[in-house]
């Protein structure tokens, strides 16, 4: 018998085979299996440590509820957003796959589309779940950032007041606008990506077909994308109705609210965008029954023409050429809104106006008034603010980063006092290593004071000593790094005081093994595991700068600039 390299047409060369592993041994799948545990231990023990840090901390201040409502909440929205999406992109997927024609003309064209449809035949279903899978992860995971707009539609609340352009309730802008927003906005942006993979996906079947000049795309593609298309027009309503309310906190004009370029030009374009995207949502489903997509293309055209010029162009004209020329005549109506509107929120809605005349002043009423008049401000806080940093900073590694008035009995009497804290300044630290950054400049030390009605010859304050039993300043207003405390390391002592240390559990007990680990993987610090001046005792202060420690307290808390 002769060799099959010997017969006509047989092979040539040398033949290259495949090696041949066999099936895997039981050690080798145990070996696999703990070097992938270790791997997924490796890259996710920053976010499992920053996790288990901030379950510490919040029990720490006793509102470990916060933090497990915020986390219920994302995961809530991370849930519904995730399967909906996959839900519906994979139903669109499964619907083009059933729409696909069942042959395709044998034309070269078409060979690339039939190889790949042969290649993933037995693959479809599972290709589908994967691309499914995929991108509701990449549009559901995002969604949880809109946590605290979701918590107070779910804890939805009415007012007693309604607005006066819309008569609606103040509750629904507060509560139920801002979620219905992202719902929508969310909604259209996602429709867009499953249309467009859904598009890819008719192509890819040979449902589209560009090269063919008698039918470009097959009459149950037609529908399909068409529906999606209609889906999106709707959106693109319910995004213009709800825009007409967001109008009432508008901030084109001198005050926030809806003015007059609001009420009469966007508001009227923002009706006419409903209409106008209701009529294109009707023209998309009547085109499924006709041939071609002429109407539907001009449609849209015409609708984004629309949109810019009446929706943009013609407010922006109103506002330059019949509102800005006559501002207070155009604009006092709906200023008056607002000073109605704002008194109904502080409060003093039923505050009554007085006019009051004043009479010509003597010495004699100035000295029979020396009471009250001896404490007028002579200080101002803006212009004391360096000058105190300069006379009682002390040292560099102490600041001044806020001025306050308050009052205070000073010489028998109550008086306005100018008073700051002298807080921890990092960035003047001497010997900045890491024992001295967080174990001994820990805190800032005592407060500064001056009357406020008293100044020295030369204009200076004139300071007074007000008796601070605990001088020490662990938390302030530009706190940023941490502080371990109660450790073998003495802290750095206030000028004049005796060495003392941390008192109170503020802080998160560095006292087991786990939580020494976590905190040096969570800060990437390894002296917080390994440094011998930590001991059982040991409390490590976090969110020490007040407005991120309110900020994680109580998130839906807005602070003003001086709070």
């Amino acid at each position: 018998m002769r060799n099959s390299s010997d017969l006509p047409g047989g092979p040539t060369g040398p033949v290259f085979r495949l090696p041949n592993f066999g099936k895997p041994s039981r050690g080798r799948i145990v070996v696999s299996v703990v070097v992938g545990l270790v791997l997924l231990l490796v890259f996710s023990a920053k976010t499992m440590s920053s996790f288990y840090v901030n379950v510490l901390w919040f029990n720490s201040v006793g509102r470990s509820d916060v933090y497990w409502a915020i986390l219920r909440s994302k995961a809530e929205l991370v849930g519904v957003f995730t399967i909906g999406c996959f839900l519906f992109l994979w139903v669109n997927l499964l619907i083009a796959d059933r729409l696909a024609p069942l042959t395709l003309p044998n034309t070269p064209e078409d060979q690339t589309i039939i190889r790949l449809r042969e290649l993933t035949a037995k693959s479809r279903g599972k290709l589908r779940i994967a691309l499914a899978v995929l991108i509701a992860l990449m549009l559901g995971l995002p969604a949880s950032s809109q946590w605290q707009e979701w918590t107070m539609f779910r804890n939805r609340q009415a007012f007693a007041v309604g607005d006066p352009q819309f008569k609606a309730n103040v509750g629904f802008y507060v509560f139920r606008l801002p979620f219905a927003q992202f719902v929508v906005s969310w909604a259209f942006g996602a429709l867009i990506l499953v249309t467009i993979i859904t598009t890819a996906f008719h192509f890819i079947n040979g449902s589209i077909r560009p090269q063919d000049r008698v039918q470009r795309v097959t009459s149950q593609a037609k529908v399909h994308l068409s529906v999606l298309l209609a889906v999106g027009t709707l959106l693109r309503a319910a995004d213009y109705w709800l825009s007409k309310y967001q109008l009432t906190s508008s901030t084109r004009g001198v005050v926030r609210g809806a003015l007059y370029t609001d009420v009469n030009a966007q508001l009227p374009a923002l009706n006419l965008m409903v209409l106008v995207s209701l009529a294109v949502t009707a023209l998309l489903l009547w085109n499924i029954r006709q041939k071609g997509w002429r109407l539907p293309v001009l449609a849209i055209g015409l609708w984004v023409v629309v949109a810019l010029a009446v929706g943009t162009v013609y407010p922006a004209i109103i506002q330059r050429f019949v509102v800005q020329p006559n501002v207070s005549t155009r604009e006092l109506p709906f200023i008056q809104h607002n000073i109605v509107a704002t008194k109904a929120a502080m409060g003093i809605a039923d505050v009554a106006r007085e006019d009051t005349t004043f009479s010509s002043i003597s010495t004699a009423d100035v000295t029979t008034n020396d009471a009250a008049l001896r404490d007028v401000r002579q200080l101002d806080p803006a212009q004391m603010l360096d000058r105190f940093a300069l006379d009682q900073g002390l040292t560099s590694f102490y600041t001044v980063n806020d001025l306050d008035v308050d009052r205070y009995s000073v010489d028998g009497r109550v008086q306005q006092v100018l008073v700051a804290a002298r807080e921890l300044n990092p960035a003047g630290i001497p010997n900045r290593t890491w024992v001295s950054r967080h174990l001994i400049y820990t805190h800032g030390c005592g407060v500064i004071a001056a009357p406020a009605s008293l100044a020295t010859e030369d204009g200076r304050p004139s300071y007074i000593d007000l008796k601070v039993t605990k001088p020490q300043i662990y938390f302030g207003d530009r706190l940023g790094e941490y502080a371990v405390v109660k450790t073998s390391q003495k802290e750095q002592a206030c000028a004049g005081g005796n060495q003392t240390s941390f008192v109170g559990d503020g802080g998160i007990k560095v006292n087991s093994f786990v939580r020494r680990v976590a905190l040096a993987v969570n800060f990437g610090e390894f002296n917080l595991f390994g440094s011998n001046l930590i001991t059982q005792d040991s409390q490590i202060l976090l969110q020490r700068d007040v407005r991120s420690r309110v900020a994680k307290i109580a998130p839906f808390l807005h602070l003003d600039a001086d709070p």
